[in-house]
């Protein structure tokens, strides 16, 4: 330890740098990489990178498309589809796997829950007299499916009509679904 600390400083000592031959096992002579690997990024793509769902339509990156290309991840319903006889206005829709639609009393204002086949609630749709409003987890977003006007992330602006083009937006929000067969499912 004494020998190469006295070699070390020699070295320093004499303002020249140190030199020590390299063997055909030792490794290459440029230091070592030490500086840390970057963090990984776990957030979610920007919805410009969205390009997956809805993308070449109207919605393609708007915040829009990120609201609700989270929510297709999440309502994926498959299999038979059930539709509850309405009580006091109220309904429900079952698939198969799991996936369910529930609808409050639309008789004045009304709201749909989108729920997972693992009972997670996808997103919550209420329909007022002066607009549509939908969250989803923290997220939330005014959209007119119809017109395509749109409000989240302080922008106001439209997608175009019909879901800014995006039948599969469209086809995820037709409530109530068509194609359901009558039964229990509540």
């Amino acid at each position: 330890m004494r020998l190469i600390l006295g070699v070390v400083l020699l070295g320093c000592s004499a303002n020249r740098p140190l030199y020590l031959p390299e063997s055909p096992t030792s490794p290459p002579s440029s230091p070592p990489d030490l500086s840390s690997p970057p963090a990984a990024d776990l957030s979610r793509p920007p919805a410009s990178d969205l390009g997956g769902f809805c993308g070449g339509t109207g919605i393609a990156g708007t915040c829009v498309q990120g609201f609700f290309a989270a929510f297709a991840d999440c309502f994926q319903p498959a299999g038979a589809c059930v539709t509850s006889a309405p009580q006091l206005g109220a309904a429900s829709w079952c698939w198969s796997n799991g996936a369910k639609i529930y609808r409050s009393d639309p008789s004045a204002d009304h709201t749909w829950v989108f729920m997972s086949a693992s009972g997670t609630a996808c997103l919550s749709w209420t329909v007022h007299s002066n607009g549509q409003f939908m969250k989803a987890g923290d997220s939330k977003i005014t959209f007119s499916p119809d017109t395509g006007v749109y409000s989240c992330d302080g922008v106001v602006d439209t997608v175009g009509p019909d879901c800014g083009g995006c039948a599969e937006l469209c086809a995820l929000l037709q409530a109530p679904p068509t194609g359901c067969s009558q039964g229990d499912c509540f």
